[in-house]
């Protein structure tokens, strides 16, 4: 059991670690498995954007916070593009909030911990992660 749980792990490090650009994310043709993979790509980027505003670069910080944004909608469009009715098949849906509600938590311990100035980059993206993981919660609950 442990050695399955161990290379469970080292392979979602191994996914994460391939990760390098949203580019490679984009060349995925299933738009199921693209708007996870962009999900996970955008918490490797807010783990990027948290280590530039520690080593004090606002560009490369500025640039991530553009960059998760840039992730998150990439995920939103392609379970758009799906062309899959949410409610009868919600798993990917489901999956996609279940994400957003972890990144959106991540966001907000990263807004509590910048500084002032930087704060309200962080709410603008916290904002619009909240609006598509709303949206994809109405697209669940939708008869439509």
């Amino acid at each position: 059991m442990r050695r399955l749980l161990w290379l469970g792990f080292l392979w979602l490090g191994c996914a994460q670690a391939f990760q390098h650009s949203l580019e490679e994310v984009r060349l995925e043709r299933n738009p199921e498995k693209r708007s996870e993979r962009a999900l996970d790509y955008a918490n490797v980027v807010l783990d990027r954007a948290r280590q530039a505003y520690e080593a004090g670069d606002e560009e490369k910080f500025q640039a991530a916070l553009k960059e998760i944004l840039a992730a998150v909608e990439l995920s939103f469009d392609s379970l758009k593009a799906s062309g899959k009715n949410a409610r009868r098949n919600p798993k990917y849906f489901k999956r996609a909030d279940t994400k957003l509600r972890a990144l959106i938590k991540r966001l907000q311990t990263l807004e509590t911990d910048v500084d002032l100035e930087r704060r309200p980059a962080v709410a603008i993206v916290e904002k619009r992660l909240s609006q598509i993981q709303e949206q994809v919660v109405l697209a669940i609950l939708s008869n439509g």
